[in-house]
């Protein structure tokens, strides 16, 4: 992944309109490349997962350095260019991470709402530091994985349920009840603290339309994490204890997401010592936090992937928030349920 000697930053303003300071930031590009991955796959690049990317500056009409977004371009030999554009929305992530070390520097003060303007300019050495390009390589990548298969959408989501938040061309991703219903169960299991899991499934594409989608076809118990009430880290030996279980079941499946619960009803408290705040469980209860989103940027970039949030409000009942990628940027989304319904409700 290249910039072509860009150096992207951010000019971080108050409220009021009052400057703050510009910074470069670090950018994380790979789910740009991997919407753009995305985009490849439905034109029918079947051999576009290790193309070289390109980013470039896309400029506000106000004119340089001032950004009005970015394009990536893939290219692959003997195939046409493919090129995806992003907004400025990309860089909300590197401002939530700058915003904190404003606030240890003094700069900000917490909970202060503030404004940022994306910027590019010119390294005086011609290209940008090779701290500033994150790229991680995955197993998930490897050439000997098909990446799609074919299908059709329609054939695939006859009868289906769309449940959560569907948002417009977001990428079809389709579960049965019994793996929701895994979910659920082993959420109440767990009881006062957090568990998880990986997704995993089929990628497809459907010549016919131009669509890719994903079938999710079971679910993974997490084993060797480290899990409170209000936080779950998967450890190294999590990550390939997930794959081991996906490799043997031999079945060509990948990894196209994961979930994790949120024993909220636990934060209500009804155990002694808990604060007993129902107003701060009702705001915890469903949200996807900085840790949750540096999880799913690091090991589930691809445009495909989902994360699921299994919130246990009750001693009998779950709900499931979706969350998943759209354009590059990580927000609530919908499922597609197949064949019956969950023993769950969904956030809607």
């Amino acid at each position: 992944m290249t910039t072509d000697g860009w150096i992207y930053a951010l000019a971080v303003y108050r409220h009021d309109g009052t400057a703050i300071g510009q910074y470069a930031i670090d950018v994380d590009w790979e789910p740009a490349r991997q919407w753009a991955r995305h985009v490849a796959i439905c034109e029918g690049h079947r051999n576009g997962w290790h193309d070289s990317a390109q980013v470039l500056p896309i400029w506000h009409t106000s004119g340089k350095p001032v950004l009005r977004g970015f394009r990536v371009l893939l290219r692959s030999n003997g195939l046409p260019a493919v090129a995806c554009d992003f907004t400025t929305a990309f860089f909300a992530a590197p401002a939530r991470a700058l915003s904190s070390t404003l606030v240890d520097a003094g700069a900000l003060s917490r909970g202060e709402v503030f404004r940022y303007m994306a910027l590019a300019v010119r390294d005086p050495d011609g290209e940008a530091p090779a701290s500033r390009l994150h790229l991680v390589v995955r197993e998930a990548d490897a050439p000997d994985v098909p990446p799609v298969r074919d299908a059709t959408l329609s054939d695939a989501i006859t009868g289906a349920a769309s449940v959560g938040e569907p948002i417009p061309d977001e990428i079809p991703v389709i579960a049965t009840p019994r793996v929701i219903d895994g979910i659920v169960a082993l959420t109440h299991a767990a009881g006062p603290i957090e568990t998880g899991g990986a997704l995993i499934g089929h990628m497809f594409r459907d010549a016919s339309m131009n669509e890719v989608f994903v079938r999710i076809t079971a679910q993974i118990p997490a084993r060797h994490t480290q899990a409170t009430a209000t936080r779950l880290a998967f450890t190294a030996d999590t990550w390939r204890d997930l794959q081991r279980e996906t490799d043997a079941r031999a079945m060509g499946e990948r990894l196209v997401g994961w979930w994790h619960s949120h024993p909220v009803a636990d934060w209500h408290g009804d155990d002694a010592g808990s604060s007993g705040d129902g107003h701060e469980a009702s705001a915890l209860h469903d949200c996807f936090s900085e840790h949750d989103i540096a999880v799913h940027r690091t090991v589930f970039p691809g445009a495909h992937c989902i994360a699921l949030v299994a919130n246990r409000l009750a001693a009998d009942a779950v709900k499931i928030s979706v969350f998943g990628w759209h354009h590059a940027v990580l927000r609530r989304r919908g499922l597609l349920l197949s064949g019956g319904q969950a023993s769950c409700d969904f956030e809607e």
